[in-house]
C-alpha cells in the first residue's frame, strides 16, 4: 500500500492509494478529493502503485500482470489520473442507494425460502454462488484471497448485512450490503 498523503497546513488526508493483489492480478484503490487534493497528487499516488505492483510481480516470477484501478464516474480527478497512467475504461460498476423514510414493514418472505445473516461456515458456498452468477467467456475467476480481500473489505463489513438465501437445502441468492 501506500501512505496518506497529508497537507502540512491543516493535517487533512488528501489523498490515498492502496494496491494488493497476487499472481499477476492487482488492485488498486485511488482515492482523491476532486477540489482538495493538489495537483499531480493523485498521478503521483497511482505511480507508486504501479511501481509497487511491479516489484511484487518480479518478486513472483511473473512476466506479466494486470492493474485494475476503481473510479467513481463522478469524481473527474481519480479518472483522468486513471487515464494519464495508462488504463482504459473496462467495465462500469453501478452505486445503487434510496433513502427511505420513515420504518419499513417487515419483508415477508415465500415460504420455500430460508434467509439468514452470513456466518464464516458460509464463506466457500457464498464464494462458489458469486463465482457462478459472473462466469462469462473470457472472465477469469477471481482467487478466494482475492475474493475475500474485495468482498470482507479487510474486515470493513458487517455479517448481518449480507443476506444469503436457500431453497431445499441449497444456496440460491445473496444480498450483499455495506455500511458505509
Amino acid at each position: 500500500g501506500v501512505s496518506p498523503q497529508r497537507r502540512p497546513d491543516a493535517g487533512r488526508v488528501l489523498g490515498y492509494a492502496l494496491g494488493s493483489g497476487e499472481g499477476g492480478r492487482f488492485h488498486l484503490d485511488l482515492i482523491a478529493h476532486q477540489t482538495l487534493t493538489p495537483s499531480g497528487l493523485a498521478d503521483g499516488l497511482l505511480a507508486a502503485c504501479e511501481r509497487r505492483a511491479r516489484s511484487l510481480a518480479a518478486d513472483q516470477g511473473l512476466s506479466s500482470l494486470r492493474l485494475t484501478g476503481y473510479a467513481g464516474a463522478g469524481n473527474t480527478l481519480q479518472v483522468t489520473a486513471y487515464e494519464a497512467g495508462g488504463f482504459s475504461d473496462f467495465t462500469h460498476h453501478f452505486q445503487m442507494q434510496v433513502d427511505f423514510q420513515g420504518a419499513l414493514p417487515p419483508v415477508e418472505w415465500p415460504s420455500d425460502l430460508q434467509v439468514a445473516a452470513y456466518q464464516p461456515k458460509d464463506e466457500l458456498e457464498l464464494y462458489t454462488l458469486i463465482q457462478t452468477a459472473f462466469e462469462r467467456p473470457g472472465r477469469e475467476p477471481s482467487t478466494l484471497e482475492e475474493w475475500r480481500r474485495h468482498l470482507f473489505r479487510n474486515g470493513r463489513y458487517k455479517p448481518e448485512l449480507f443476506l444469503l438465501v436457500r431453497k431445499q437445502g441449497r444456496r440460491v441468492a445473496a444480498a450483499l450490503s455495506y455500511d458505509e
